[in-house]
């Protein structure tokens, strides 16, 4: 198994110092890349590891989701058992999830994907269907195209009138 890091964050010095570490010759950091080899950064790994804090639950999915589903490939989600992301990943079979600080699961997740190619492609595969089912570029603008027109309807007669204005 090896562990390829790509770009950055707030816990890149850790992840560096811990990579320097004897014995760690499996993983390897390279700098963000230019977005024209996006494709080439998502399809290179067999799943993607995503992590997500906590108290951004509820707040946010992160866009990488997106990018590594669209990739075909499974995620392994260190995040809430009840997230959003959870919540997806369970929905389509399209990864794993891992609770946040549970160290032994996550090495049991990457292993069991490691020992079982098969499983791994079809979540993978899941992914792809899952985000050309759901959230791809046509179904995301026919949604926002829905949510425009849902808010405007009947929106002229629901403003107040400007009042007519008095001078002084």
């Amino acid at each position: 198994i090896h562990f390829l890091f790509i770009g950055g964050g707030h816990l890149l010095q850790d992840v560096k110092a811990r990579a320097a570490a004897p014995g760690q010759a499996n993983v390897a950091l390279r700098p963000y890349q230019p977005r024209a080899r996006l494709a080439e950064s998502l399809s290179v790994g067999d799943a993607h590891w995503l992590s997500l804090r906590e108290e951004f639950e509820g707040l946010i999915v992160p866009s990488k989701f997106f990018g590594i589903a669209a990739a075909g490939r499974p995620v392994i989600a260190v995040t809430h058992p009840r997230g959003e992301i959870a919540r997806i990943v369970a929905a389509h079979g399209c990864g794993v999830v891992v609770a946040p600080g549970d160290g032994a699961g996550l090495a049991r997740q990457i292993e069991g994907l490691a020992d079982d190619r098969a499983a791994c492609l079809a979540m993978g595969q899941r992914a792809r269907t899952m985000i050309e089912a759901h959230f791809g570029q046509a179904r995301a603008l026919a949604r926002f195209l829905a949510l425009f027109a849902s808010l405007s309807d009947g929106a002229e007669g629901s403003r107040p009138r400007p009042r007519a204005r008095q001078r002084l």
